[in-house]
């Protein structure tokens, strides 16, 4: 969805694993290489618990450092209710994500600033039991 456009690779969405080891070349391997070869932070696929477990989020609301109006530093890509937390949870693509695990980030939504805490980006069946019983 939102979180597969231009700017993101595999490895900015936790999938690295797709990405060949083994073969010298494929389509598409100069393109990461070239976008992953600049010193610039990239934005990361993360999960976000919002502090408010019934909050929904817009997509697309900005993630900006203290809930500030400046530059924002990432996006919540999806939110939803989840059936089986039984709370909202959320998808964002945030700068330098996988390192934030943990941190509180500010989410400007209409006028308010909603707090959220990083997690991973998968919410449910973490190791895959469910999907290989």
């Amino acid at each position: 969805g939102h979180e597969a456009d231009a700017t993101t690779d595999p490895y900015d969405l936790g999938m690295a694993w797709i990405m060949s080891q083994n073969k010298r070349d494929y389509i598409g391997k100069k393109a990461v290489e070239i976008r992953r070869s600049s010193d610039k932070p990239r934005r990361q696929l993360v999960g976000l618990i919002p502090d408010d477990p019934d909050e929904l989020i817009d997509e697309n609301a900005p993630i900006t450092p203290g809930g500030r109006r400046e530059s924002a530093e990432g996006f919540v890509s999806a939110c939803v209710w989840s059936v089986v937390h039984k709370r909202v949870i959320a998808l964002a693509l945030l700068v330098n994500g996988r390192k934030r695990m943990g941190e509180k980030i500010h989410i400007r939504r209409n006028g308010k600033v909603v707090m959220a805490e990083v997690t991973a980006h998968c919410f449910h069946d973490l190791e895959g039991k469910l999907l290989r019983s």
